[in-house]
């Protein structure tokens, strides 16, 4: 924590690696306190940060940043599910679609607030996933301190693990930066509210009602990317559900599009892309941003139910912020494209997805990443070393394993004897 005279504290916390520096209120810290209490090149600095964006899904969980009465509101000082964050909301895992965390245990009087960014002004329909063993809890959605739900009723779904949606249509939304609030307002017979999983906005009118020929999607990101040739991406949230996006400025390698590498959206999430049925060449662009060795982040990818990638590795293939692409085909039938990623450990990710129709001439795609030559790779036995030696050195670059020099056995005596010798030994041949 940084302590400061007046008596407001900033909190740190970590997101994917990387230090976060929550300033509570954010007006109180300057970059001379960040100097004078932290080195400042070593910190994202996200005072005052907005979470999220709208359009978008919201995990409920996401709340601001903050202590007990500035971000969140609470009956006790307990997480009584003691999971995701350390702070009085009660948090537990969950096995609604998509898994994850849920915010459970919830009470008329409690709030949890969200620090969000609405990308466009217009109308907006607002979808809650909830659950409770009964009916009758209620809860508002309040933005900037104003009523912009109604009283919502969280119904009988069927128990407090058994999920479903409730939805609003007609809310009036600003574009810019915001502070929503959810507000529990009234308990349920057993004396809560109700489970709360995630809550989306959504612009009404906007989905695309003429499904496109061809689609391109820069994934997490809140506004269109036109890449170096010149080719438009749109962004995911009129398309995605589940998952967090995600947005970042760092150098990828094996791209000139780093910007299209950077954004990001993680978790157990999904796409729903209207689109005219026929055969495609599916695109699928990848960067792990945190991990640099395999065996870290681990998912699967599906496209209209049919398996891609399974137990997919990006750092095991090309280490960390290096771009990777893989290609496939696919076939629509219906006019909906789907496409399903699930978290096997760690979060699955996705940067950016294109959807181009066969057997036509596509405008320029973003070249092809090079492999990583400091990548792992794997070998297999393809030919007897010409000279069987030891305690050799030996260097592994651009996929090819180089060895010099070492010790070697002249006869059935183990009589050794040096060797100058070099050799290449390249798994392709």
């Amino acid at each position: 924590m940084l302590n400061r005279p007046d008596h407001h504290r900033a909190r740190f916390e970590t997101l994917e690696g990387r230090v976060l520096l929550c300033a509570l209120p954010h007006e109180y810290v300057t970059a001379t306190d960040l100097l004078a209490d932290a080195d400042a090149s070593s910190l994202l600095v996200a005072a005052g940060t907005t979470f999220g964006t709208v359009p978008g899904v919201i995990q409920a969980e996401d709340f601001d940043s903050g202590a007990a009465g500035i971000a969140y509101s609470d009956k006790d000082a307990t997480n009584r599910g003691g999971m995701y964050r350390d702070t009085g909301v009660d948090i537990k895992t969950t096995a609604d679609t998509g898994g994850g965390y849920v915010v459970g245990w919830t009470a008329a009087g409690e709030w949890l607030k969200y620090s969000l960014t609405v990308a466009t002004t217009g109308t907006y329909k607002l979808d809650v996933r909830v659950a409770s063993a009964v009916a009758g809890g209620q809860f508002k959605l309040y933005v900037d301190g104003v009523d912009k739900s109604g009283t919502l009723t969280v119904p009988n779904t069927g128990g407090y693990e058994s999920y479903a949606t409730i939805s609003k249509d007609g809310i009036a939304l600003t574009a810019g930066s915001h502070e929503f609030e959810l507000r529990m307002t009234a308990n349920n017979p057993q004396g809560a509210v109700g489970n709360f999983n995630w809550f989306q906005l959504t612009q009404q009118g906007t989905t695309p009602t003429t499904p496109s020929p061809t689609v391109r999607v820069e994934v997490g990101a809140t506004v269109g990317f036109t890449d170096n040739a010149g080719v438009y991406w749109s962004p995911d949230a009129q398309y995605a559900s589940g998952g967090t996006a995600k947005s970042d400025t760092f150098a990828v390698d094996g791209t000139t599009n780093d910007a299209l590498y950077a954004t990001r959206r993680f978790g157990n999430f999904s796409y729903n892309v209207p689109v005219v049925a026929g055969t495609y060449t599916l695109s699928l662009y990848f960067t792990d941003p945190v991990f640099t060795t395999g065996g870290k982040r681990t998912f699967d990818a599906f496209a209209e139910g049919r398996q891609l990638l399974n137990d997919y590795d990006i750092a095991a293939e090309a280490g960390a912020k290096f771009a990777v692409l893989k290609t496939f085909s696919v076939t629509v039938n219906d006019g909906t494209f789907n496409l399903n990623f699930v978290s096997v450990k760690d979060n699955a990710i996705l940067s950016a997805f294109s959807l181009v129709p066969q057997g036509t001439t596509p405008p320029t795609e973003p070249p092809p990443p090079t492999s990583n030559p400091s990548a792992p790779f794997t070998w297999q036995p393809a030919a007897n070393n010409p000279v069987a030696r030891y305690e050799s050195q030996g260097i592994a670059a651009s996929g090819k394993l180089y060895v010099f020099g070492g010790f070697y056995d002249i006869d059935a005596q183990k009589i050794s004897r040096t060797t100058l010798q070099s050799h290449a030994f390249d798994p392709a041949s």
